[in-house]
């Protein structure tokens, strides 16, 4: 069994992706004996953000930009980097290690490669369930008194810190680094379930996207017009943006106007059963009036559809309808 530490440095974040500069990694064996150490530096192929060119800056790049710009781009180190993550008989160890994935899967998205399939434990917690602080890595290093002539941010020297940090949790809790990771087996990110996460993400905003098209507009050929006049929605907040959505697109064919903002006079609907009839503010100027959702369906000779919680199996599939959704 082998363990490999590893840190990820990122030229920036831009328009909702970032764009990895450099994957550093130690692997070391059980009593922390270095085996391999090393730093892929490659071409992030973006720009770089300001503060990162700063000779102040609270977080340099460890080589110029132009040496960045000379290596090869991160599909030229997929498969190294995927063996490195993916070897079956090694355990992945990073600090604060979710961003760390979310770097390798917005590199992969970017890409269009398959996204790399891993788990990698998080010291961060570990950390903090032992000593009660949420230090950042470099503080780390001081709070143990570790002498070192190791570079903050540079991928493969903050993969080693990692690893000495680790080594002292080891020492003061007792145990080998094995017995450690047992110990600590939930402080570990996944590259599966950050990525589902991401198209959930995703699907969500595309979906209340077009939720937010109908707002204040109203049919021009509904077919009744039961439901004429102003409506605010209420509803549960963990209710399924699908179901949100027929909701509103319901109130829409059948003449009502679902408003963005308070209105006087409009109807205020919320869901069946989670408040009385008779609910009302103390103070009303906008004489606005309460409906449950159950009786607007009814209105129009309908069941009120069964509440659905947001699902969490969003697909790629689900991902491209949400996006050529009709209006």
């Amino acid at each position: 069994m082998s363990f490999l530490f590893f840190d990820i440095e990122s030229a920036g974040f831009f328009e909702g992706q970032s764009h990895i500069c450099s994957f550093g990694y130690v692997i070391c064996d059980e009593n922390f004996n270095i085996l391999q150490k090393e730093d892929i530096v490659m071409n992030p192929e973006s720009r770089f953000e300001p503060r990162l060119l700063q000779p102040d800056s609270d977080c340099p790049l460890s080589y110029p930009k132009e040496y960045f710009e000379s290596q090869p781009n991160f599909p030229h180190f997929y498969e190294k980097i995927k063996g490195l993550l993916t070897d079956s008989d090694r355990k992945v160890i990073g600090f604060a290690s979710e961003h760390d994935v979310d770097f390798i899967i917005c590199a992969c998205e970017n890409y269009k490669l398959p996204q790399i399939q891993f788990e990698a434990f998080d010291i961060r917690p570990m950390l903090k369930a032992d000593f009660h602080e949420t230090f950042g890595l470099s503080k780390w290093i001081e709070f143990f008194n570790i002498k070192t002539p190791l570079h903050a941010h540079k991928s493969c020297d903050d993969a080693e810190m990692t690893m000495l940090v680790l080594q002292k949790l080891c020492e003061h809790e007792q145990k080998s680094l094995p017995q450690v990771l047992e110990t600590y087996a939930r402080c570990k990110k996944s590259s599966v379930i950050r990525w589902k996460a991401k198209i959930m993400d995703k699907y969500k905003k595309l979906v209340i996207q077009k939720i937010e098209s109908f707002y204040d507009k109203k049919c021009r050929q509904p077919i009744s017009r039961a439901l004429e006049g102003n409506y605010l929605l209420s509803l549960d907040k963990n209710r399924d943006v699908d179901q949100f959505l027929k909701i509103v697109q319901f109130i829409y064919i059948n003449g009502g106007v679902v408003l963005s903002h308070s209105e006087e006079g409009a109807i205020l609907v919320k869901d069946t059963g989670r408040f009385p009839p008779q609910f009302i503010f103390e103070e009303n100027p906008l004489h606005i009036r309460f409906l449950h959702l159950g009786d607007l369906y009814q209105k129009c000779g309908e069941k009120e559809p069964k509440f659905k919680r947001q699902r969490q199996n969003i697909t790629e599939e689900d991902l491209e309808k949400a996006k050529n959704l009709g209006a």
